[in-house]
């Protein structure tokens, strides 16, 4: 099992650690840009890096892929501090002849966990970058949505994040 350097840091039995100096070992070779470690029980990925599939914002190895992509990241807030989100919407996305090539989009403060939407990005691949597309989205990323007692404003929220990140820095006219 290859053991890697992420973006993040070195990992030991799946969490972060800090590197200070000298605390690191030498790679032994580079493949793919990443660093294979010596020391193969030190320093390894947590378990969700390795998961199938190429999760957004959890695989790190082949991020060269999207290179030139347009990212898009938006949190809502209670305060204009630094706060837990009341909802937040990160895409990374790839266009070709003005349509929608590639696209990644995932929620997060709605659920215990980062959500991937991965029936807004089949329904928005192939499609032009319009207020068509990005309604379409919006729908699209809260069917079946149930709120608990406190939390309806978030479908809502949802829906309106998730179509400002399909319009990115603008919508195509």
């Amino acid at each position: 099992m290859l053991r890697r350097k992420s973006a993040l840091g070195y990992f030991k039995d799946g969490k972060p650690v800090a590197a200070t100096a000298g605390s690191s070992p030498q790679p032994r070779r580079v493949h793919d840009g990443v660093a294979d470690h010596a020391d193969d029980e030190e320093h390894h990925a947590p378990r969700h890096a390795q998961a199938a599939g190429g999760d957004a914002l959890a695989n790190f190895d082949d991020i060269s892929t999207w290179a030139g992509a347009e990212f898009y990241f938006e949190k809502v807030r209670d305060r204009n501090v630094w706060d837990f989100p009341l909802l937040n919407v990160a895409s990374a996305a790839t266009y070709a002849a003005r349509n929608i090539e590639r696209i990644r989009v995932v929620i997060n403060a709605a659920a215990a966990r980062p959500l991937r939407l991965h029936a807004v990005e089949a329904a928005v691949v192939g499609k032009p970058r319009t207020e068509q597309t990005a309604e379409l989205a919006g729908q699209i990323a809260v069917q079946g949505a149930q709120s608990l007692r406190y939390n309806g404003y978030k479908i809502p929220l949802m829906r309106n994040l998730v179509k400002r990140a399909i319009r990115g820095g603008g919508i195509d006219s």
